[in-house]
């Protein structure tokens, strides 16, 4: 079995490989893992985003979980910037040449850069191929050419993985099997915290976090940054995530800013991943997930970062959009409605932390489902 996606094991070669992308196919791969005995091979598209030249390597996960690796010539000048463009995709098809066998099952990671040689390979090699889609791209470029291209994608699938319902009538794939996986059901075993603020907790502090993008076209973070302006002083807003470096210092601006305003405390506490994110929201009381609704890709689009506060634990608050409330989850979590300050401080102020709550059996259920699911998908 073939895995194709963005993907790598550590940091000093800076290949492309965003975190809840790579945390989304950690699970998968475990899901497989434990549905086919089959040995798992990992081809990872990811480019450096050094400058140095990185040269291709097969990597051992384990007994059965390879990794491929192909050279990458960097970032140093416009010449290998182009060479590793043009070049990545014809390493991955020749690839696929030489080592996937007729009837051979092939994951693919949902990418623009991916398509035409799918599509190629798929056509010469007669794979059983399974498309994994988080969101259509081009529910955020807004570009009709590329929607009709990502569409049209789908007629080369033999069975889906699917990040929401939503997506499986945007795609028009309701003829063949599917398995919908919101994100991660990875259900997070209690930790020790230790983190600076836990001892907060002893006075009453209520912890809110916001972990994710500081992308503005997505507005979360930002929403989230305003709304602690109408918090109460019992309250401690975090925000960890991820952004350009003018994303960042506009986040850490912003915080600044708020914090001199409002009564409850403001932080930026940086980048986490790993056990330092694990232990660092399990510190917490409150998700927040603060997305602007108005994004088209909101239509198909499910934010990761809510599966990851509900394994860990934390009650959820939402802005109020289909694609969550049809979710699996979607009882479970608190709602807003207006994109505003108020509105989102009202929702966090109205968590109940007293109540009787969960969340971790509900991810344990919905693991079990999509396994069953997936094993439908793969050898129906």
């Amino acid at each position: 079995m073939k895995y194709i996606c963005y993907y790598d094991i550590d940091n000093h070669e800076k290949r492309t490989c965003f975190l809840s992308a790579k945390n989304k196919v950690d699970y998968i791969l475990e899901c497989l893992k434990s549905i086919s005995p089959e040995s798992i091979q990992i081809i990872s598209a990811s480019r450096t985003t050094g400058n140095k030249y990185c040269p291709q390597r097969l990597v051992f996960l384990s007994d059965n979980v390879s990794l491929k690796l192909f050279k990458s010539f960097g970032r140093k000048n416009v010449i290998t910037k182009a060479l590793d463009r043009f070049l990545m995709p014809v390493f991955i098809f020749f690839y696929l040449m030489k080592y996937v066998q007729k009837d051979e099952l092939v994951v693919v990671y949902h990418s623009l850069n991916l398509i035409n040689l799918v599509k190629f390979a798929k056509l010469v090699k007669r794979f059983k191929l399974i498309i994994e889609y988080e969101e259509i791209y081009s529910d955020v470029s807004g570009n009709p050419k590329q929607r009709k291209r990502e569409l049209n994608f789908t007629k080369y699938a033999d069975g889906f993985i699917l990040a929401t319902k939503s997506l499986q009538n945007a795609l028009g794939v309701n003829d063949r099997p599917v398995a919908i996986c919101n994100g991660t059901y990875q259900v997070e075993h209690q930790r020790e915290c230790n983190n600076k603020f836990v001892d907060n907790k002893k006075n009453k502090l209520i912890n809110c976090v916001y972990a994710g993008t500081f992308d503005p076209r997505k507005g979360g973070c930002f929403a989230a940054i305003a709304a602690a302006e109408f918090l109460p002083e019992n309250y401690h807003l975090h925000i960890i995530g991820f952004g350009s470096d003018k994303d960042i210092e506009n986040v850490k601006k912003l915080v600044i800013e708020t914090s001199q305003k409002s009564k409850a405390h403001v932080t930026y506490d940086g980048l986490k991943s790993g056990e330092d994110y694990i232990s660092f929201i399990q510190s917490c009381d409150i998700g927040l997930s603060t997305q602007n609704p108005s994004g088209i890709y909101n239509s198909t689009s499910f934010p990761s970062k809510i599966l990851s506060y509900l394994a860990n634990g934390l009650r959820v608050v939402c802005v109020r959009i289909p694609v969550v409330e049809e979710s699996d989850v979607g009882q479970v979590i608190y709602y807003y409605d207006k994109q505003t300050p108020e509105e989102i401080a009202k929702a966090i102020v109205s968590v109940d932390l007293s109540k009787e709550y969960d969340s971790r059996d509900l991810i344990r259920k919905l693991d079990i489902k999509f396994r069953s699911d997936l094993q439908h998908v793969l050898f129906e």
